[in-house]
């Protein structure tokens, strides 16, 4: 008698029976489950010529009344007058299970099921779970009456369905993937450069938040495609990083954070913590909150513009002065002097179109009058070479005794 115990303990493991809770814990943000019974019916089906007499048990969760299924149908239960609280921090194991309780309520409607009611939606779902759990076949109920029909067809559906299905419970782990791949200056406002990224994971995601942390530069903006700063958006849709180019003199890195619903359908396993009474199969929001993160590196940015001065023999020429003029001949830099080696290094500089003007020479020197245009990319370092030729100095030659001559002219002489 022992051996045949043992053998079917063997095989009910061997067939998922044997339930004890995964270590895989479920972001589903709910502890404990308060377990109650709306009701108890009866006349909903029949298991071969016995009609089945059901506790409708529920929990509370913001406000909504989610199902509770379950899972030793030969330990005492949930009733109208006991009630009790199951630990749901663990997701179930038993994947049989859960696609059984995925295509059944409350993840699909009673509509879906063909059902007229929840009630009618709820005990062809718990049936269901019971042919997985035990090899049932829905062939085993029988149905006495147009409600019974009902339930039968959506307790076949289910289990069909769920037989069918290779589906198994998706992380609810984010990812935040690059669109471009480097930092750009951005298409829409010169005064920042920009980066664009999207989010993934691994099961249909309704919308996500985006946030920002270990900040060092200021003036970092979460946008849009358009540019318009927000940090909610909706799946599908990507975000873009706009950092300000006038702040973008190091290199450092920022971490991004994102938090959003993602389509898992998390079943927990509700352990009861008295063992004279059943586990649940508890259920919850289709949705599932997810979260990931994103170390972004960035590199300063590189443009700038070197100014060497030299005169027409090449030797460099310390002193002059310059100003650096915008596209619009605004004044960017007003007073530059070159340094020792005659240059002037202007260094974080947006890309685009410049005029480089000499304000001033040194002693000796003709300034340059020329405005010399320049067009700088970004990260481009362009070098411009300006020359200042030396003033030509007139030496008079001295005065002779001839130059002081003066030639008197004389008029003609006319009659009296």
């Amino acid at each position: 008698m022992k051996k045949i115990v043992s053998i079917i303990i063997i095989i009910l493991m061997i067939m998922g029976i044997t339930f004890m809770p995964t270590k895989a814990y479920a972001n589903f943000n709910i502890e404990n489950a308060d377990l109650y019974s709306k009701g108890i019916y009866s006349d909903y089906l029949h298991f071969g010529d016995v009609g089945i007499v059901f506790n409708y048990v529920v929990y509370l969760k913001d406000g909504i009344e989610y199902p509770a299924y379950c899972l030793n149908k030969d330990l005492d239960g949930v009733t109208e007058s006991y009630t009790y609280s199951v630990s749901t921090e663990e997701l179930i194991s038993n994947v049989e299970v859960w696609r059984a309780i995925i295509n059944g309520y409350p993840y699909k409607t009673a509509t879906e099921l063909g059902c007229y009611t929840n009630e009618e939606a709820f005990i062809a779902t718990k049936q269901a779970v019971y042919c997985m759990l035990y090899d049932r076949s829905p062939d085993e109920y029988q149905a006495n009456n147009e409600r019974e029909e009902r339930v039968l067809n959506a307790v076949t559906q289910i289990v069909s369905n769920a037989k069918k299905s290779s589906q198994v419970k998706q992380s609810a782990d984010l990812t935040i993937n690059d669109v471009t791949a480097s930092w750009e200056p951005d298409i829409l406002d010169e005064e920042f450069v920009s980066k664009t990224f999207t989010v993934s994971a691994n099961a249909p995601i309704s919308s996500y938040s985006i946030s920002l942390e270990n900040l060092i530069l200021k003036g970092i903006k979460i946008v849009d495609e358009k540019n318009e700063e927000k940090s909610e958006f909706l799946s599908g849709h990507n975000f873009k990083i706009l950092i300000p180019i006038s702040n973008f003199n190091k290199k450092g890195s920022f971490t991004i954070k994102v938090e959003g619903k993602v389509a898992t359908k998390p079943v927990l396993y509700g352990y009861s913590t008295d063992r004279n009474f059943q586990d649940y199969a508890i259920t919850g929001s289709i949705y599932e909150n997810g979260n990931g993160a994103k170390i972004v590196y960035y590199d300063e940015n590189k443009t700038e513009i070197t100014i060497i001065k030299e005169d027409e023999n090449g030797n460099r020429l310390e002193g002059v002065k310059f100003c650096l003029l915008d596209e619009n001949k605004g004044i960017v830099y007003s007073d530059l002097t070159t340094n020792a080696n005659g240059e002037i290094i202007i260094k974080n500089l947006k890309p685009g179109k410049y005029y480089i003007k000499e304000i001033s020479t040194l002693n000796g020197y003709e300034k340059n009058g020329e405005v010399i245009e320049t067009i700088v990319a970004y990260n481009e370092k362009i070098t411009a070479t300006i020359t200042n030729h030396k003033k030509t100095i007139e030496v008079e030659k001295p005065k002779t005794a001839k130059d002081n001559i003066q030639v008197v002219s004389k008029l003609p002489k006319t009659g009296m």
